[in-house]
């Protein structure tokens, strides 16, 4: 994965915050955050600090795409991002056949082919969008390698076209006749022994979207929609013999039915994006470059291949000059620009920013794992990435890191562990659970827990926001 740039870059671009010293009389926000409690008047030594946070926006272009079960297809253009293009690949299953067991091969004679979907999803959120597109059968079957965005496959013959005119913001439905030619050759793979049964290699399949597609919609493979329809006759009929006793034959239609999902896990499958942002707002940004834009927004577009990444360095300097306090409790508040045409992004893992990179995500385990978490889980045993949520009004972003904040200022006053480890002098540095090592971090990288989404956000300037209560104590 390439690096998200240097560390002087980053706090070269990164724009310094705000700093409040308050004082404050409330150790904790809630019940169930994580320090200590504090009645109103209380005489204790409380204070509170907010932290305006630096922000940039990172690009990361070479993402994994073929973790979940679904794809994308179409062109997408806006003046933030520039435009996209998405082309996805999978692979197909025989699934079930009502065709009986005990007939042979020869009583078979292919009918017609088509293939079916939902798209539930699709942008802008506009009316009159035009989704156009070829499907192709690859020459070569996909494998179960990793896949990232930035791949591409060489297409093979073209076996449906697809086009219509809808409102984005509704559901897409697709009813495709494929050639008789791909028909006929899937119905030969198909005829094995005596029955029409799964048990050869099939094909794998493109969505390729042509220059008249203003819209990207999302397919789930998963979905039972989501489907190749085999139709195959028998000539010979079933014989019916009516009330005057006069013998009659009736044509009889079965189906094989193809799917791109199994029932748990993925087959092979991605999505490759064609991004250009020469006509966006980030038309001078490169793979791992942060950059800022004129009007201070940072934005998560997992499409893009653009996320939002903070510094740290305040909290560093205000640790400098504070080592001898207790932190009560930390939250990190993100306000948010919602946007008519893109649904806002919801859910999302929290990075490390390093120097050359970054790592992670952080955990939910325990409190000696440096995690950026919800403080409310805490007592959580099982590994599982931490996620921050958007709030139900989709105004602000919430995360709880009380923990992690704890932890962080605890290594940052630790001279012992410091030496151990040749750190020369203070700095900010968590452990990697990945090495069980340590490493030094500048600041955190939010990415999108969905590898592919149609979401975005949006944050506003100067909208990154970290509160900390502590107490001081002699």
């Amino acid at each position: 994965m390439n690096s998200l740039g240097k560390r002087k870059l980053i706090f070269k671009i990164f724009n310094p915050g705000i700093i409040l010293m308050i004082p404050f009389l409330l150790g904790c926000e809630t019940a169930t955050d994580i320090g200590i409690q504090y009645e109103l008047q209380s005489r204790d030594n409380v204070n509170f600090v907010e932290f305006t946070l630096s922000a940039a926006n990172v690009k990361i272009d070479c993402l994994r795409t073929d973790s979940e079960n679904r794809i994308l297809i179409g062109n997408y253009r806006d003046d933030l991002v520039g435009s996209i293009k998405a082309e996805s690949y999978f692979s197909m299953r025989f699934r079930e056949s009502n065709i009986p067991s005990n007939t042979i091969e020869s009583d078979f004679e292919y009918d017609s082919v088509r293939m079916s979907f939902v798209a539930s999803n699709s942008i802008p959120l506009e009316a009159d969008k035009t989704q156009s597109f070829s499907i192709h059968q690859l020459p070569n079957t996909l494998t179960n390698l990793v896949y990232l965005s930035n791949k591409s496959e060489n297409l093979g013959n073209k076996i449906g076209t697809f086009e219509t005119v809808f409102d984005a913001s509704d559901t897409l439905i697709a009813n495709i006749q494929l050639t008789d030619e791909f028909g006929a050759s899937l119905f030969k793979t198909s005829q094995t022994g005596k029955s029409l049964i799964g048990t050869t290699e099939w094909p794998s399949l493109a969505l390729t979207s042509t220059s008249q597609s203003n819209s990207i919609s999302e397919i789930s493979l998963g979905d039972d929609t989501t489907r190749i329809y085999l139709y195959v006759t028998d000539p010979d009929g079933i014989e019916e013999v009516s009330d005057t006793g006069n013998t009659t034959y009736r044509d009889t239609t079965y189906v094989a039915e193809f799917g791109f999902a199994p029932a748990s896990g993925v087959y092979p499958h991605y999505v490759n994006l064609e991004r250009n942002n020469s006509s966006g707002s980030f038309n001078m940004i490169e793979d791992g470059q942060a950059v800022s834009l004129s009007n201070g927004q940072t934005i998560i577009d997992p499409l893009a291949g653009i996320s939002t990444s903070f510094s740290l360095s305040q909290v560093e300097s205000f640790f400098e000059l504070n080592n001898q306090i207790i932190i009560n409790s930390a939250s990190i508040f993100f306000e948010v620009n919602e946007e008519p045409k893109r649904n806002t992004l919801e859910s999302f893992y929290n990075f490390f920013v390093t120097e050359g990179g970054f790592f992670g995500p952080g955990l939910v385990v325990n409190p000696f794992r440096n995690v950026v978490m919800s403080d409310n889980s805490f007592l959580g045993s099982s590994q599982l990435a931490a996620t921050s949520k958007i709030a139900e009004d989709e105004a602000r972003l919430l995360i709880t890191p009380t923990l992690f904040f704890q932890t962080l200022y605890r290594n940052y006053q630790n001279s012992d562990l410091q030496s151990k480890l040749n750190i020369n002098e203070p700095t900010l540095f968590v452990q990697d659970f990945l090495t069980n090592g340590f490493r030094e971090i500048d600041g955190l990288i939010l990415l999108s827990t969905q590898d592919i989404t149609l979401q975005r956000t949006i944050f506003k300037k100067n909208g990154i926001k970290l509160r900390i209560y502590y107490t001081e104590f002699d």
